[in-house]
């Protein structure tokens, strides 16, 4: 109970000047497009693309879970030095340990709001949609693969309890990015700014491909966005229905043929800007949110690693939006003046959506091996930044 106590306080501390450290949410509708960052049915790149769901607001979601007793309360959870004068208000956060075991039903399950392929009736508590596409799952083949979003207690950081478990598949080209699960939550309104921050873990020798061969490894693991409400909450591109959004991504090279991993490593955002339709790409804007690591062997150390991530919107026609990127509490990049808002957008158009996971372009091995690996995250916190 000590551990459970510790564990509680430290979420407690960061609802100071909170008006309800809950969260009751409406949950998001899916109009079942699917993203450019996305696989379809084949398993190929998508860029378009609707099956015909109806938009409509779903139920209300209320965030229920409590901290439990993990065992040794896991160090490092302070916020970065750069947000101590800021004022943060808690939104949401899930250590995953009171959450049931889940992993997807099917090898292509899209759950936001009204729309239930399959039916979606084991949504995570207090989360508001999840999204996966993947070519190989258990309910096609049996035990021998598995299931590419799951959250049980094989992999929790500070040794008991839950976590996020990501499943990667191998394969694709240059230009096809691999499977895609995403656990999504809805915030309760729109916000200027929003900070998220995370641990991850890729497993000790978890490998990445040649980019000499196949070109630069990256993986998104998380996006903060604004999605209308009533829109599928995955769906990316300039025919999708995020805008603006901010994708994180590991970012790495290796230069060696044997797959050695180089010294050439970092941690990248990438802002899509609204409106999506003519503006996706944010016009002449060339800036770059690039925050180099230690070493590109923490992407595959057996050590938990925590990210951070402040995305301000800014106005519209400002050109005065801000990312800023955080690696184990260390600030990494700050990139300003992104045009986020063009002129003409609604001044409400704030970030009102944060996604976890999404896909990879990794395939260590052809396709026909069906080789799969894992990485973990773990408690997830998301705040209102200087909130209005």
């Amino acid at each position: 109970m000590l551990n459970s106590a510790l564990r509680c306080a430290r979420y407690a501390l960061c609802c100071v000047a909170l008006l309800a450290c809950g969260d009751d949410d409406t949950a998001l509708s899916d109009t079942g497009a699917n993203d450019t960052d996305s696989v379809s049915d084949t398993g190929s790149q998508s860029d378009s693309g609707s099956d015909g769901g109806s938009p409509d607001v779903g139920d209300a979601a209320a965030d229920t879970n409590e901290p439990a007793d993990t065992g040794e309360t896991p160090p490092n959870d302070e916020l970065p030095p750069e947000l101590a004068t800021r004022t943060l208000v808690l939104l949401h956060a899930d250590t995953f340990d009171d959450q049931d075991d889940f992993q997807n039903p099917t090898r292509r399950s899209f759950c936001s709001g009204s729309t239930r392929r399959p039916e979606c009736d084991d949504m995570p508590a207090g989360w508001t949609g999840y999204s996966v596409a993947e070519r190989w799952h258990p309910e096609d083949m049996g035990d021998s693969v598995e299931a590419g979003l799951q959250i049980n207690s094989a992999n929790p950081r500070g040794g008991s309890g839950k976590s996020l478990v990501i499943w990667d598949e191998s394969y694709g080209t240059p230009s096809q990015w691999g499977s895609d699960a995403m656990l999504s939550k809805r915030l309760d309104r729109a916000y200027r700014n929003v900070y998220a921050e995370y641990w991850m873990y890729f497993p000790e020798g978890y490998r990445w491909h040649h980019a000499g061969e196949h070109g630069i490894n990256y993986a998104k693991i998380l996006r903060l966005s604004h999605v209308d409400a009533g829109d599928y909450a995955f769906s990316y591109g300039g025919d999708g229905t995020n805008d603006p959004v901010m994708i994180v991504n590991t970012h790495l090279w290796f230069v060696d043929r044997d797959g050695t991993r180089s010294e050439r490593g970092a941690l990248t955002g990438v802002s899509r800007c609204s409106p999506r339709a003519t503006n996706y790409r944010c016009g002449d804007w060339s800036g770059s949110i690039r925050g180099d690591v230690e070493s590109v062997a923490v992407y595959g150390d057996g050590e938990w690693h925590k990210v951070g991530a402040l995305m301000s919107a800014g106005s519209p026609g400002g050109e005065d939006g801000v990312v800023t990127l955080w690696f184990d509490n260390v600030q990494v990049v700050e990139t300003r003046n992104i045009p986020f808002l063009a002129t003409g957008v609604s001044a409400d158009r704030q970030i009102n959506t944060v996604t976890f996971g999404g896909n990879q372009h990794n395939y260590p091995e052809p396709e026909e091996a069906q080789f799969e690996q894992w990485y973990a995250i773990d408690d997830v916190r998301i705040f209102a930044v200087d909130p209005e």
